[in-house]
């Protein structure tokens, strides 16, 4: 019997790129005809098949969703994720009526389990963190390469600043300017980033790019600017990493990447594993309520087809 499944690939950076090519292959066999991929900062995952969902699978998608999975506990960015893959799966139509029922009953699961534990109240997020050392620091040019939900939520705290300039550089120009007149900051094409460096007191990267997109030729103009001297923090939230280890050799510069980030997260671990503890258990609760019900619809269903082919004959 068939059944909705799922595969998790190496959340390790150094295979992020492989895995991504394996995956690829995965799917152009043509074996697999319904799928959702779910990629973040932290996993890169493919749910597929049709058929009966079973405990493990809702269970880690909604675990995964709630932010019991997370690197940082109950940190908030992963439910509107999960909810983007969800979205972007049906734009594709890759999505079949069984995979819809997985992730709409996850995304209620995950929304269910926060409000009624709090895990995400009090909770720091990737974004949350970057937004407190920016609170620490008088930053007055800074730079934010990528879109996605955790820039936005940087965004939306710069909006409301005092800055010489924020700056919102991506690939897609046409999306950055978008989103930098709703945040009110300015755009720009992510092939003039050494220039967009010369002034920048704090570059903020969080994309899924393969591949380094920060390297030190990009510091080639500033190194000849009277800002040559002036510090610079790099905040990499990217895995794998944005900045090119080469870059760390410089003078003046300060670098956070994601072990670092996610080290500043665990000085509240104690009070949210708590609250995780409880959150797992009214997860499994509904979870296994939920599919209880699933399985007595399916058998009515199952017993109403036979009926009706006995009473055909």
């Amino acid at each position: 019997m068939t059944m909705v499944s799922f595969k998790t690939f190496t959340p390790d950076s150094k295979l992020r790129l492989e895995q991504r090519v394996l995956l690829a292959d995965f799917l152009l066999t043509g074996q697999i005809k319904h799928y959702v991929v779910l990629e973040t900062c932290d996993r890169l995952e493919l749910f597929f098949g049709s058929g009966p969902i079973t405990m493990p699978v809702i269970e880690h998608l909604a675990s995964v969703t709630a932010g019991l999975k997370s690197p940082i506990i109950g940190e908030k960015a992963i439910q509107g994720q999960v909810k983007s893959t969800y979205l972007a799966a049906i734009e594709k139509r890759t999505i079949n009526s069984d995979l819809h029922l997985l992730f709409q009953q996850a995304l209620r699961c995950g929304k269910l389990v926060r409000h009624q534990t709090g895990l995400d109240r009090g909770s720091i997020g990737h974004g949350q963190i970057t937004v407190n050392l920016l609170e620490q620091r008088q930053f007055y040019n800074v730079v934010i390469i990528g879109i996605n939900e955790i820039s936005k939520s940087i965004l939306n705290y710069l909006s409301n600043k005092p800055l010489s300039g924020t700056i919102l550089a991506n690939r897609n120009a046409t999306l950055a300017n978008q989103l930098a007149q709703v945040y009110n900051v300015k755009a720009s094409p992510l092939s003039d980033l050494d220039r967009i460096l010369i002034d920048a007191d704090c570059v903020i990267s969080c994309t899924s790019a393969p591949h380094y997109l920060i390297r030190p030729r990009h510091f080639v103009l500033r190194d000849a600017s009277v800002k040559k001297t002036q510090p610079l923090v790099l905040i990499d939230l990217s895995a794998p990493p944005d900045v090119d280890p080469a870059c760390m050799h410089r003078n003046h510069i300060e670098y956070f990447d994601l072990a670092a980030i996610e080290s500043i997260s665990k000085l509240n671990q104690t009070e949210r594993q708590n609250k995780a503890n409880k959150a797992h258990t009214l997860l499994r609760s509904h979870l296994e309520s939920w599919l209880a019900k699933q399985q007595s619809s399916r058998l009515t269903w199952q017993q109403h087809c036979s009926n009706n082919l006995e009473h055909a004959h």
